[in-house]
């Protein structure tokens, strides 16, 4: 018999390369001296192809008629623009309620769509890499800071947000508007509270005192089992049951007034219905001419003079 002949495997190839942009800018630039060398020259010695250190030059040289296009096509334009375009990502799309379309379309008014692309498809990359990177500059800073703290005890308003299928837990720290907790979790009870602010507040120097929500069963249970700590509810709640007393007697007094003026009103169409139907009928028979009615059989006939 034959031997077995297994499928060759698929030749490797070369992953795409795509040049920075700041590479392009500083080529044209050193290009740009006067005492530049010939095209192929210089791309040999900057270790370029040829045929794409041409392309460049006729994509990306910048206009010499327009000096906010020679400003944004040269190195330190190239700079303000890489920061403007993070700083809006970041406030806009990260810190803000913004999405990507309203980034595009700022990129849009400001003209800067011309040298930076403003579309979904390339603008969501970007923000998702900075996204990473903001998580991974957490990860590293954060417990350097926690071991500048000086201990002390804070306060946590916790919540739940509902972005996904599963329930978002946040809970923030008021004075410094500083989120010590923000994550998914399968469920919201008070040991999943517990355990998700103590890993919140892991290896800093903090005890939780106090938790102020809205009175869920879970946050209850939280604050007084898990973390030992007292609670207080939020704003609205507390207001709503300092005025529960006073709410509910007006709110009678209001409900009363509506529906003694409906019993009125009722009233009012009850009386006003057959007297419009009388006068209803009554200005019909004046304005219906005298021949759309029908003949009487014991009127005599009008005869036409003449």
């Amino acid at each position: 018999m034959p031997g077995d002949q297994p499928t060759p495997a698929d030749p490797s190839r070369q992953d795409p390369f795509r040049w920075p942009r700041a590479d392009i800018v500083k080529a044209l630039d050193d290009f740009a001296h006067p005492d530049h060398p010939s095209q192929r020259a210089f791309a040999h010695q900057a270790g370029i192809p040829h045929a794409t250190f041409n392309y460049w030059l006729r994509q990306y040289s910048p206009d010499p008629a327009d000096p906010l296009d020679a400003f944004f096509r040269s190195g330190p334009g190239e700079l303000v623009l890489s920061r403007i375009l993070a700083a809006v990502l970041l406030v806009f799309q990260l810190r803000g309620a913004c999405g990507i379309r309203l980034v595009s379309e700022f990129l849009q008014l400001t003209q800067l769509d011309r040298f930076v692309a403003s579309s979904r498809g390339a603008l969501h990359p970007l923000a998702a890499h900075l996204e990473s990177d903001l998580v991974a500059f957490r990860d590293e800073q954060q417990p350097l800071l926690a071991q500048q703290m000086k201990p002390g005890a804070i306060t946590l308003v916790p919540d739940e947000h509902f972005h996904s299928g599963q329930p978002c837990l946040v809970a923030i720290e008021p004075v410094s508007n500083f989120l010590a907790v923000e994550c998914y979790r399968d469920r919201r009870d008070a040991d999943t509270w517990t355990e998700a602010i103590q890993e919140g507040t892991r290896g800093m120097p903090v005890a939780v005192v106090q938790i102020t929500s809205d009175l869920a069963r879970g946050l209850l249970g939280c604050a007084e089992k898990g973390l030992q700590a007292v609670h207080s509810p939020d704003l609205f709640h507390g207001q709503r049951d300092l005025l529960k007393p006073l709410l509910l007697p007006l709110t009678r007094s209001i409900q009363q007034a509506e529906k003694d003026v409906e019993k009125a009103q009722r009233l009012c169409d009850k009386l006003d219905g057959p007297k419009r139907s009388s006068r209803s009928a009554w200005w019909a028979m004046i304005i219906t001419p005298s021949t759309a009615r029908p003949a009487s059989p014991w009127r005599p006939k009008r005869w036409a003079s003449g």
